[in-house]
């Protein structure tokens, strides 16, 4: 969305501190006997790695690069789920981590490539999964576990997406209302104070007194609008007096 390379470099870099640092966490706590804790904590290092990359390169990176890593947090994600060894695995709330992001920076289209293959690897991992199960007895929990988990992607990513529109938005408005003072007081102030000049510098001092009021009246005009309320004379005071001028 028109951020800076480095930008986009510390808020992943911090999404890939963050995510191994909770996934070390959890395992120092009690944990099932089915977890592959080395294949994890190799896993954990492996995030970690790509954090120097984002904090001291990312400014030389291209977008593809960023959408690289982006989906290298989704896979991430579903290889802890597969060496936890369960369908009900709490690691997929990492799946909700990479989605904010690319909502933020990534064209909508893109974003919703990322939060689709999201969907897909999560689907592989819980059917894989599944199929562990001598009875079969998981596919039907695989099947509400996938369904819960892609209908929250998609809803963080609509709420999103639809704060970073309405952003935008004001940004859009906030510029054009500034175009808009800065002509209205080129217009109004300014020319207002060109007319005086010239009066002045011909004699003319009824012209510049009335310049001069016109032109004062115009900038109370301006300041009430920006103010919202009526401005009077000793309504608007410094908290400190004005700098002489030199």
């Amino acid at each position: 969305m028109g951020a800076s390379p480095a930008t986009m470099g510390r808020v992943l870099g911090l999404m890939y501190i963050g995510g191994p640092t909770v996934a070390a966490l959890t395992m120092l706590l009690p944990h099932s006997e089915r977890t592959d804790d080395t294949a994890i904590w190799i896993l954990i290092a492996i995030a970690y790695a790509v954090v120097p990359l984002l904090f001291g390169s990312s400014q030389r990176l291209p977008v593809w690069a960023f959408e690289v890593l982006v989906a290298f947090a989704a896979t991430l994600a579903s290889l802890v789920i597969w060496f936890d060894g369960d369908v009900a695995s709490e690691y997929a709330f990492f799946y909700v981590w990479p989605i904010p992001f690319a909502v933020v920076f990534f064209p909508f289209h893109r974003a919703l490539a990322q939060l689709a293959y999201s969907a897909v690897v999560y689907g592989i991992v819980l059917a894989l999964l599944s199929d562990q199960r001598p009875d079969g007895a998981g596919a039907g929990s695989a099947a509400t576990y996938w369904l819960m988990a892609v209908s929250a992607l998609i809803c963080v990513g609509l709420v999103v997406r639809a704060l970073v529109q309405r952003l935008a938005d004001h940004a859009a408005q906030r510029e054009e209302d500034s175009r808009r003072q800065a002509l209205q007081i080129n217009d109004s102030i300014l020319q207002g104070l060109v007319v005086a000049r010239a009066a002045q510098e011909q004699g003319r001092d009824v012209e510049v007194e009335a310049a001069l009021t016109r032109t004062l009246e115009e900038a109370r005009t301006i300041i009430t609008d920006l103010l919202g309320e009526d401005v009077s004379p000793g309504t608007l005071r410094r908290d400190r007096p004005a700098r002489e001028l030199k």
